[in-house]
């Protein structure tokens, strides 16, 4: 499950994936109109409802929110970023 809060706390997106190994969700419904590129959201990622990260980062129309999980073995993470568009 992916949640995004704006600087107020305010839910901006709640939405469930299914991803299995090896392959990858997108969520492309843009924001955009909803955005203010001067404040600061935060990301909240649950896995399984066991494993929870959050990641607050101010987002830019030329950038995007990556999340990568690590799921398997000894090891379960998830890493989130913000990344900038070439």
């Amino acid at each position: 499950m992916v949640e995004v809060f704006d600087s107020n706390n305010r839910s901006m997106l709640k939405e469930k994936f299914l991803v299995f190994s090896k392959t990858s969700a997108a969520f492309l419904k843009p924001l955009w109109f909803e955005i203010d590129r001067w404040s600061e959201y935060t990301f909240k990622v649950t896995l399984d409802d066991k494993i929870i990260e959050t990641y607050t980062t101010k987002i830019h129309l030329l950038s995007m929110v990556s999340i990568i999980l690590d799921y398997g073995g000894d090891v379960n993470s998830i890493n989130i970023e913000n990344v900038f568009l070439e």
